[in-house]
């Protein structure tokens, strides 16, 4: 079978923040504990604790460094946690690393000529509200911001303050460790040459019209998608409903990916990763991630939730794309009241999205077209957007 031109490997976060003794509560610390002796007995925990004496060390010679200033020791400190925190054995959730592994291996194997990870820039919630009290306290923030202004800044503080990296640059770095040396050999490339990184999506609907965006020759390729099992339905789904085709038996499972192809390359720690992670299937926290998508899978094909998703159709750049996905919908027939009373809740009419001059709207009135988006994506936020299980 001739290789597939690009390969989508979703991410899966939120990136973990990577911390010291002394920077976690007690609770944070017993839970740090329980999952050293029992990774796989619960979810992946949304911080990791650096512990290895070579590490730790490193900070010891700043602060012990003579003749550096107290300034120069918080700088020099500051880069080395940075560099930490941008390291993906320590920053990548399980599910991401695995998705990353499976990823390189199609890759290496020749399954995929090019790679597209995405994945953005996504921090727990806890960390998110360190920065929103951070920006409150900031004299020059406005008494009146609203929710969407405050979740902007978050994410721009994240990105451009604290250098927070994206999953997408994390399962970069992953796939560059294990698999840069064997592509080379093989293929006589650079692997970074087949590796497209987008890094602006946050959720599964983003990962799709975040990739379009940013690569819109995608339609035009064969495309396989990457992500693992409990999560591959959903992504069908999605793929399906934005309108992107995904080639025949190129849907794949990163743990069937990983059984199949990791032995040719010695990776002993996957191997092991599998294991556990098969044993783990029937632990409680595994059960509930597999029922939650089954909920939103729930979303994507019950008309009843069409405000769940719809919103995000806007975000697309090229006005065919949207015409195309609303026209999709309006031939179905359970979806045509649904589709025309959630546009009319951001005022929006079907006859606009659908009409012949709205394809060349955003060359032909630019300012119209914006207009438009804005409105429909007022629906990928509460209280308009009703996600299954919350409503």
């Amino acid at each position: 079978m001739a290789p597939l031109d690009e390969v989508i490997v979703f991410g899966q976060g939120p990136i973990r923040e990577v911390k010291i003794e002394g920077e976690f509560t007690q609770l944070e610390k017993a839970q740090w504990n329980a999952f050293k002796a029992d990774p796989f007995s619960s979810d992946d925990l949304d911080f990791f604790v650096i512990e290895s004496k070579s590490a730790l060390d490193e900070l010891a010679y700043i602060d012990n460094h003579p003749t550096l200033t107290f300034k120069e020791k918080q700088h020099q400190k500051a880069l080395l946690r940075a560099a930490w925190q941008g390291t993906s054995t320590y920053a990548l959730k399980r599910f991401g690393r695995i998705n990353a592994l499976a990823g390189g291996l199609l890759l290496v194997d020749g399954v995929a000529k090019e790679l597209i990870l995405t994945g953005g820039h996504t921090a727990s919630g806890q960390i998110k509200k360190r920065i929103q009290n951070h920006i409150l306290n900031d004299i020059h923030t406005s008494p009146d911001i609203t929710q969407d202004q405050m979740n902007r800044k978050i994410y721009q503080y994240l990105r451009y303050f604290m250098r927070w990296p994206s999953e997408a640059e994390m399962m970069a770095d992953i796939i560059r460790r294990y698999f840069g040396y064997a592509y080379r050999e093989k293929y006589g490339r650079n692997i970074d040459e087949v590796i497209k990184i987008e890094s602006n999506a946050t959720n599964t609907l983003e990962n799709v019209t975040c990739v379009v965006n940013a690569y819109p020759y995608i339609y035009k390729k064969r495309v396989g998608i990457v992500s693992v099992s409990h999560h591959l339905r959903r992504i069908q789904e999605v793929t399906d409903k934005l309108g992107l085709k995904i080639a025949p038996h190129a849907c794949y499972s990163s743990q069937e990916v990983l059984a199949k192809r990791f032995r040719n390359y010695h990776m002993t720690d996957a191997e092991s990763t599998m294991h556990e992670l098969q044993a783990a299937s029937s632990h409680s926290w595994l059960q509930a991630l597999q029922a939650k998508e089954k909920t939103l899978l729930r979303g994507l094909r019950d008309e009843e939730y069409v405000a769940y998703w719809i919103g995000y159709v806007f975000e697309f750049d090229d006005p065919q794309q949207i015409q195309s996905v609303v026209k999709q919908l309006l031939n179905n027939e359970e979806y045509k009241k649904a589709v025309d009373d959630v546009l009319s809740q951001v005022g929006l009419q079907v006859n606009t999205i659908i009409s012949p001059t709205f394809a060349t709207l955003a060359i032909d009135e630019p300012e119209v077209f914006d207009t438009i988006k804005q409105h429909g994506m007022a629906l990928t936020r509460p209280p308009l957007r009703i996600i299954p299980g919350h409503d």
